[in-house]
């Protein structure tokens, strides 16, 4: 019984990632900027450069809207302060889009990833 109910879980999951994936397509790429908040849309997938704690920056990735990741520090690192630079936030953001476009979930980065991008931390 146990097995069959684990499976009838899994089975929602996949299909709402799935869908997910599915949803956020490679069209309407254009950058806005507003104030100290930077935000690029991919469709209806967009992310916003948010503040956080000690002077850095982090970023919030919506889907329609709405807030899927909100990512205030720097991922694949111990501790809480955010990103020293709004460019490194950007480049890690952009990254996370790239990886929920082509199905990566969770769409985590880890510290290889940040070096391979230049992020100082």
């Amino acid at each position: 019984m146990l097995i069959r109910s684990s499976s009838l879980v899994s089975i929602p999951v996949i299909l709402f990632f799935s869908l997910l994936c599915a949803h956020v397509s490679a069209n309407n790429v254009n950058t806005t900027k507003h104030s100290s908040i930077i935000i690029y849309s991919h469709s209806d997938t967009t992310y916003k450069i948010i503040p956080s704690i000690a002077n850095t920056y982090g970023y919030e990735i919506l889907i329609n809207g709405k807030a899927f990741i909100r990512q205030k520090n720097i991922p694949g690192l111990p501790g809480s302060t955010g990103f020293k630079r709004k460019a490194d936030a950007e480049k890690a953001a952009q990254l996370v889009i790239k990886k929920i476009r082509a199905g990566i979930m969770p769409p985590s980065i880890d510290k290889h990833e940040l070096d391979s991008m230049k992020v100082k931390y």
